[in-house]
């Protein structure tokens, strides 16, 4: 997909305007930014092993650079996901057989999207979202498509209990978290600590007795768990950077979160004593250097991460403004080629040079090159 962005000329000389709008065009006509989703098999297989772990096997699932939100379900074989409409005006889910064949859309017209989550059972999936013709509103979807049902009394941010029976819920400004039935609609609340400036990511343990959920305080993101009768309530991780998303593993004795780092992300892994919901030490890195978005998902089984990877590039145009005839269109010129993101570009004043920046921070290399294209020199 192309992203394009304006931009703001603060010069006060009309040359100084038109230059700035020249390299505007090159730098944003050039860009492209394609959303991918990867399951990476044999990163979780955590028991003592004397030789070293192998690589992870990374295969890319989707190719359509509008797919987002994964969730995989409890038996690893399907993958339902977020991708936008082709008319750009809403989104739809759709599910996807890890084992092949084409993606069946179960849902349509979606907005304001936020929770995508498996029954227990994999038969169903739990959706929370404005449509075009309706408010938001929590809907039970079955996985092939059909007619959905709707639920009262949760709010945005959920998870279901392991059996399927109940929602553990939170909209991002509460104070408390909700646990609603599934059938019959009844809640009641775990009251938390009321100096969080918001709520997200709530997920059930597979145990059933405790959940996870991340806050913000100020400048400070945590990790916290909570039984679901309120009385233990303990933060397992805290940093001054963006957490995103927290996961459980299959068996209750730790959560997974990414953390950002650099221009990539590290899977972390911090131990959870079951008994208490206290950390069991500090949290370590699982995989580092991940090309990983905001959001991924796991397996049951642990074996399986599926994630939401962002891949950026961009190349330089070239726009020739003099060679344009009265009611004709200028064609524009491709200067550069290749993967890496390429920004600020900048004509020297005789007209003949171009300069600009490639890499991505903290590794940035400044390259000249003739205007018309050519060899690059760093």
């Amino acid at each position: 997909r192309e992203r394009k962005s304006g931009s703001h000329v603060s010069q006060s000389f009309s040359s100084a305007r038109s230059r700035k709008l020249k390299r505007a065009v090159l730098r944003y006509a050039a860009m492209a930014a394609v959303v991918v989703l990867a399951v990476a098999a044999g990163i979780f297989i955590f028991k003592p092993q004397p030789a070293p772990r192998l690589p992870a096997k990374h295969t890319q699932l989707t190719f359509t650079g509008k797919a987002y939100k994964p969730s995989i379900s409890p038996d690893g074989q399907f993958m339902a996901y977020l991708a936008a409409s082709d008319d750009s005006k809403g989104s739809r889910i759709l599910v996807q057989d890890l084992s092949g064949g084409k993606p069946i859309e179960i849902l349509s017209k979606l907005t304001r999207f936020q929770t995508l989550d498996w029954f227990p059972d994999g038969s169903e999936l739990i959706v929370d979202a404005s449509t075009t013709t309706a408010p938001r509103r929590t809907m039970i979807v079955p996985r092939f498509g059909g007619n959905a049902r709707t639920l009262k009394n949760v709010g945005w941010e959920k998870s279901l209990s392991p059996d399927g029976v109940h929602i553990a819920s939170a909209y991002q400004n509460s104070k408390s978290i909700t646990i609603t039935n599934v059938a019959t609609g009844d809640y009641a609340f775990i009251p938390l600590p009321s100096d969080f400036t918001w709520i997200r990511n709530v997920h059930w343990s597979p145990l059933g007795g405790r959940i996870a959920f991340e806050t913000r305080t100020g400048e400070k993101l945590a990790i916290w768990t909570t039984n679901i009768e309120g009385t233990q309530q303990h933060k397992v991780a805290e940093y001054d950077t963006y957490i995103n998303t927290c996961a459980w593993t299959a068996n209750g004795d730790a959560i997974y979160f990414n953390l950002p780092k650099g221009g990539s992300y590290d899977l972390m892994k911090v131990k959870i004593n079951a008994k208490t919901g206290k950390a069991a030490g500090q949290a370590q890195v699982v995989q580092s250097g991940l090309q990983m978005g905001y959001f991924f998902d796991i397996s049951a089984d642990n074996k399986r991460l599926v994630y939401t990877r962002m891949l950026f590039s961009s190349n330089l145009w070239l726009l020739d403004l003099e060679k344009q005839a009265d009611g004709q269109t200028i064609q524009p010129k491709q200067i550069t080629t290749g993967t890496t993101l390429i920004e600020s570009p900048t004509i020297s004043p005789d007209g003949r040079w171009i300069a600009f920046g490639r890499g991505n921070l903290p590794i940035y290399n400044i390259f000249v090159m003739a205007l018309e294209g050519g060899e690059a020199k760093q």
